[in-house]
């Protein structure tokens, strides 16, 4: 543990080693508004795979299925 660390880098090697390397089963993982404000960290979890509850900032955006920013089809007759 390194000082340049920041308390969600702690999170993630805490959280990685439990479910992973030890096998211990977790069966959820719950934070504050703190680390629900880091979306990296949000990702990180959501690879992962354990189940989560967290508290998250009121302007923060989620998404329930993956984010995929596109050009719509352009339909004839209309205007784009």
């Amino acid at each position: 543990m390194g000082s340049e660390e920041s308390k969600i880098d702690l999170a993630k090697e805490i959280i990685h080693p439990v479910g992973w390397k030890l096998k211990v089963k977790v069966r959820w993982v719950c934070f504050d508004a703190f680390h629900g404000r880091d979306s990296n960290f949000l990702c990180s979890l959501i690879k992962m795979r354990p189940p989560f509850v967290a508290y998250v900032p009121d302007n923060l955006h989620i998404w329930l299925e993956p984010f995929q920013m596109r050009v719509p089809v352009r339909e004839p007759g209309k205007r784009g």
